[in-house]
């Protein structure tokens, strides 16, 4: 887990970073999200909500940036090993 902030030039901004979660609070934050994904409810929610959900979660989890370096693959893993097809 990373324990400084960071900044990072993004060419698709401009060149200017995305503002990440403070070193500080990166576990809460994960632990939050998380907690958040295990109460939607998967099962019940049509194709369309899925897929905008699950969305809006993966780039919350990847605004967290608990990682110094990898975090776009850790997400991209993740995402990949939570979902299952219908």
């Amino acid at each position: 887990m990373r324990i400084i902030n960071i900044k990072k030039a993004e060419p698709a901004l401009g060149g200017i970073s995305i503002e990440y979660t403070d070193c500080f609070e990166v576990e809460g934050e994960l632990k939050s999200i998380l907690t958040e994904m295990d109460k939607y409810p998967w099962g019940k929610a049509g194709f369309e909500n899925i897929v905008k959900t699950f969305s809006r979660y993966m780039a919350k989890l990847w605004k967290v940036h608990p990682f110094r370096d990898g975090n776009t693959r850790t997400i991209v893993i993740f995402a990949a090993g939570s979902l299952k097809v219908r």
